[in-house]
């Protein structure tokens, strides 16, 4: 019978993204000898690493450990896991997030926008490979890209709200619409905070996408949160390929693997095409903040002080649908995020986002998703 590996995980559940990379190895782990598996969550004075008996280690970034850790002095294999810092210590299998930041100057660029911004701590290695593929992609198409340094961690409420002052005074002076990256999914809530503040509207004002994927946050967020799946499952998976690879004896191939990202997850955050024409951009604004009620197109020309006839014919120029079509589409989101995110009976969310009968929402669900309102739900949580 062969000898089962035992491996040392350091790191920290974090969030969605650090539990997908765990799928990643278990994966891999289920398919080579079902590895015995030992969890450390960061602490430096945890005695795993001097009393455990382990063939090898898997980190996340080595950059939190101090100088002296007995993680450096080890003879055994220790494989990195996403890129933390500009000179990984081990040999390391990182998303490519040079790639991820591309993909989201892209994704801005098809929308239409022109103005471009970036809320990055560029002491990181992940959020500055992701922060120079952006202004790269950019560049390509002879545009700029502002950024605000968010570096400095935060200790205390106080500094959370001088960092939220700083953000809404730097995004008060960009021009708009602006196209805005995050460095990860988590710093929306300040953004959406910051904006709120002084008024400013998503996606209508400022569109944003985050990293990461993190669909937790992602969809509490409101609106939700566009980001990029950085396909941390299959940085897992490589990573403990790699890590099996030198228990067996074998040098790696490469000191830094990067993985690329899986795709962007569009959500509300990006909801919007850049218009130039301020009529629509404020009918948008108007039918956004009414949703999920319905709004009938002869109030909303009442409140513009416009002709039916003329909004529509400005509407199809601007994002190609009528203001009918479009704030049916939004209702149409706005249930959809209801049954991802909330327990509530399916007949409470039609009445909600302003269904006059639930036959009437369950066909008008069917021929937006293909599916009925319960099936959607229940693929969504398996």
């Amino acid at each position: 019978m062969a000898i089962r590996k035992r491996v040392l995980l350091l790191q920290v559940l974090a969030g969605d993204y650090d539990r997908q990379v765990m799928d990643g190895v278990t994966r891999y782990a289920r398919h080579h000898g079902h590895w015995i598996v030992g969890i450390v969550l960061r602490k430096p004075s945890d005695p795993y690493l001097e009393t455990w008996r382990y063939d090898g280690v898997l980190v996340r970034g080595s950059d939190h450990l101090p100088p002296k850790h007995p993680l450096f002095s080890l003879t055994r294999p220790v494989v990195e896991y996403d890129l933390r810092q500009h000179s990984p210590r081990f040999p390391c299998v990182s998303a490519d997030h040079g790639a991820g930041g591309r993909m989201t100057a892209e994704h801005f660029l098809d929308l239409g926008f022109r103005h471009f911004a970036a809320y990055t701590s560029n002491g990181r290695a992940d959020q500055r490979a992701r922060f120079d593929g952006f202004v790269g992609r950019l560049r390509a198409e002879g545009l700029a890209c502002a950024g605000l340094d968010m570096n400095r961690p935060l200790s205390s409420a106080w500094s959370l709200q001088r960092r939220i002052e700083q953000l809404a005074r730097w995004l008060r002076g960009r021009p708009r619409p602006l196209a805005l990256m995050l460095g990860w999914d988590i710093n929306a809530s300040r953004v959406l905070e910051a904006c709120d503040r002084i008024g400013l509207h998503v996606p209508d004002d400022v569109a944003i996408i985050g990293a990461g994927n993190d669909v937790p946050v992602c969809e509490l967020m409101w609106p939700t949160l566009t980001s990029v799946d950085l396909n941390p499952g299959q940085v897992g998976f490589e990573a403990a390929r790699m890590l099996d690879r030198l228990m067996n004896g074998e040098a790696p191939a490469e000191r830094l693997t990067l993985i690329p990202p899986r795709g962007l997850v569009a959500r509300l955050s990006t909801d919007v095409v850049a218009a130039t024409d301020p009529l629509v951009a404020k009918a948008l604004h108007a039918m956004r903040a009414h949703c999920p009620e319905a709004l009938a197109v002869q109030d909303l020309c009442a409140q513009l002080n416009v002709c039916r006839r003329s909004l529509e014919v400005r509407f199809r120029k601007a994002i190609g649908r009528t203001p009918a079509r479009e704030m049916k589409r939004l209702r149409m989101e706005h249930a959809k995020h209801m049954l991802r995110t909330s327990h509530e009976k399916i007949t409470f969310i039609a009445a909600q986002c302003g269904y006059s009968t639930f036959a009437d929402f369950l066909r008008n669900f069917r021929q937006a998703t293909g599916m009925t309102p319960g099936d959607y739900r229940a693929a969504l949580r398996g």
